[in-house]
Formats: structure tokens, sequence, C-alpha cells
């Protein structure tokens, strides 16, 4: 069995008019608390081999703060990204890693999170604030019988 950690980004400053959200950077404070919320999961005995990060600049600077030495891949696809999406990144990507963090955005994670509880893991549904995150483990294998309730379900949330 695997595990999987949503981490949702630290905070952003605000866009500047007419300026493009993916390139928000991270507020003045937002790097040095995020490095301490990564350090609180290693210290919970969380080990992490394998980090999936959002290309947007505030998701880069949130793992970069991190100072992690797990390997650390950036996929365009998790920025504005949809339920399945994240699926299909965890599927292609976490074969032979043990500890799977992914750090991307809302509402996206919340709503990975609800399919999750509602299909397979039953666990809670989160709205994540900035720096939140959530554990959960997963089977790879099983990804793939859960994906047509990902899709419904998915459908279902977002009407």
């Amino acid at each position: 069995m695997k595990t999987l950690t949503l981490f949702r980004h630290a905070e952003a400053a605000y866009a500047l008019p007419n300026g493009i959200d993916k390139n928000r950077t991270l507020t003045q404070n937002a790097a040095n608390k995020s490095k301490s919320h990564y350090q609180r999961l290693i210290n919970n005995g969380i080990d992490i081999d394998l980090v999936l990060c959002s290309t947007a600049t505030r998701c880069v600077q949130t793992v970069a703060s991190f100072e992690t030495k797990a390997k650390v891949v950036y996929i365009d696809s998790l920025y504005e990204s949809a339920v399945i999406n994240i699926f299909e990144v965890i599927k292609q990507n976490s074969t032979s890693a043990h500890h799977v963090l992914v750090c991307a955005h809302n509402p996206a994670l919340a709503q990975f999170i609800y399919t999750l509880s509602n299909t397979f893991y039953h666990i809670e549904p989160a709205d994540f604030v900035t720096f939140g995150y959530d554990k959960m483990p997963f089977d790879l294998e099983k990804l793939n019988s859960i994906m047509p309730a990902v899709l419904l379900t998915s459908t279902t949330f977002m009407s």
C-alpha cells in the first residue's frame, strides 16, 4: 500500500491587474511557513520519496522551500486541473514510489478528496486552506477500478 499526501501551495500574493494567475508568487512569509509545515510532516514520520508539483510559480516556490531530497516532478496538467487529471498524474508517475506528495491547487484538491471519500477511502471531505494537507493510503492497482466512479462523482460535484 502506498501513501498519498495532498498539499495545497503556500499563500500566494494577489494577482496584479492584467497579471497571469499562473505566475503569482508566494507572499513574503509564505516560504518560511511552508518549510515549517513540510518539516512537521517529516517530524511526524512521513517519508516522502516523490513530489508531483504543479508548474504554477507558487507551487514551484512552495516545493523549493521544502528543501526535500525526494524526487520532484513538475507537471503542467496539475495547474487548473480536474479530479480525473490528478488521478492520471498519480497513476502515471508513482509506480515505484511509496509515499507521493502532490502540491497543487483548489478547487481540484478538495474535489479530489471529496471524490475519494465518496467512492473508496471513506475520509472526510476537506476544503484546503493554504498550507493545507491531507494524507491517505492508496493502492495504485485499485485506481483503475475507481476511475469510472471518479468520472461520475466529479461530474456530479461540479454541477
